[in-house]
């Protein structure tokens, strides 16, 4: 499936309801109906589905950051690795919630820091061809994950991982 179509305006499509399902970014933020005009017709669209995990509560405040930012998304989720916790349980959930967003399109996990405990307990929940781990979480990665969440599942992951590089900057 190809990227955003950001060329197509709303006025475009006269019959799109006020009260429009979509959730995608381009929808809601910038007014204009794309390529999901046509699948939401069809029986809505598939999307890279998005597991954020994380030590402390990070996970669920970058969840409400990101729909702070470009508003409510279907198929992501959150779990947060608080305190003394069972790694068993908390590996079934992430398989649980991986599982859960998966439209058909795969699913990225995204993790705090490379090699940490969030990122080790979701190596089972990755070992399909159609999940990615995605390690060292930052808004602006998330941002362009939501962005790009209808393209390629390798070529998704490797672009935000870019983006949440080109933003850390040192300010003197």
């Amino acid at each position: 499936m190809q990227p955003f179509n950001t060329s197509i305006h709303a006025a475009e499509f006269e019959n799109v309801p006020k009260d429009w399902p979509c959730k995608c970014v381009p929808c809601r933020v910038k007014g204009i109906f794309h390529c999901c005009f046509r699948q939401m017709k069809s029986g809505g669209h598939d999307l890279i589905g998005i597991v954020i995990v994380a030590n402390g509560n990070i996970a669920c405040e970058l969840l409400a950051c990101v729909e702070q930012i470009v508003g409510t998304q279907s198929g992501m989720s959150a779990i947060s690795l608080n305190g003394n916790y069972d790694q068993e349980k908390k590996q079934e959930e992430i398989c649980a919630a991986v599982t859960e967003v998966d439209e058909g399109q795969g699913v990225i996990v995204v993790t705090d820091i490379y090699g940490s405990s969030p990122c080790n307990l979701s190596l089972k929940a990755c070992r399909g061809s159609d999940r990615v781990i995605l390690s060292g979480a930052n808004v602006p990665m998330l941002v362009k994950l939501v962005k790009l969440r209808q393209g390629g599942l390798k070529e998704t992951a490797e672009r935000a991982a870019e983006c949440g590089r080109k933003y850390v900057k040192v300010f003197e």
